[in-house]
């Protein structure tokens, strides 16, 4: 492992059993965050590469992974409300839209509602949400039903 001057790994190699390298990933950095790993074998041929972007809250937004496996691309993209609560999961398979998820928050910020679509916007899967809540705002009950199965869930809360 290679560090930075700010503690931050800047690359990481394996080696075999002679101190060749197998492989070397490079790490960069923005703001203390990872935006870039990129990982070589063979000297200098590129395995993957992962590319984030982050946005002024450094909440992940955009995240890019290239294999050169299988010559592909896969992408995520996330939304989030003024609380933090991530509200939207897209996901990408070589820039074709493979399925978008929406999350929906009470004003507890608990999860009430997630759908999923796949790419030909048919949905694939919902999950719904309720809470009963006491008098200090904590949910004791909750009812979790996913794709028609109802789930209960309760729990004692004991304040001192």
């Amino acid at each position: 492992y290679d560090y930075d001057n700010n503690g931050n790994r800047v690359s990481e190699s394996k080696l075999d059993n002679n101190l060749d390298v197998i492989y070397r990933t490079i790490y960069k950095y923005q703001n203390g965050l990872i935006v870039e790993e990129a990982t070589y074998t063979n000297g200098d041929k590129l395995e993957s590469q992962i590319m984030r972007t982050f946005d002024f809250k450094n909440r992940l937004i955009v995240k890019t992974i290239f294999d050169s496996f299988d010559n592909s691309t896969d992408k995520e993209e996330f939304g989030y409300d003024d609380n933090n609560n991530t509200i939207s999961w897209k996901v990408y398979k070589n820039e074709k839209l493979l399925s978008q998820t929406t999350y929906i928050f009470d004003e507890k910020n608990n999860l009430i509602n997630e759908i999923t679509l796949d790419g030909n916007d048919e949905i694939t899967n919902t999950k719904i949400i309720d809470y009963l809540y006491d008098t200090k705002s904590n949910w004791i009950n909750k009812r979790t039903t996913v794709n028609g199965k109802t789930f209960f869930t309760s729990r004692k809360i004991e304040y001192y």
